[in-house]
């Protein structure tokens, strides 16, 4: 998953800055929850509850994802 891929999945425009806190960009948990979701059902990907708590902005995600 791309940037602009993550962007999508969270509703947000593109080119958004994803150093913002989630908080920032208008993003609430169950966005998060969708996106834990589509993670792993579309894209095979799983994150331990742990890296889930760590994460603050769609940045973190994608430091994650590499």
């Amino acid at each position: 998953m791309n940037a602009d891929e993550l962007l999508a999945a969270l509703n947000l425009p593109p080119r958004s800055d994803t150093n913002l806190p989630f908080d920032e960009l208008g993003v609430d948990s169950w966005n998060l929850v969708e996106l834990r979701a589509t993670l792993e059902t579309r894209h095979g990907i799983r994150l331990s509850d742990e890296d889930w708590l760590e994460i603050e902005s769609p940045g973190d995600v994608l430091r994650l994802l590499r």
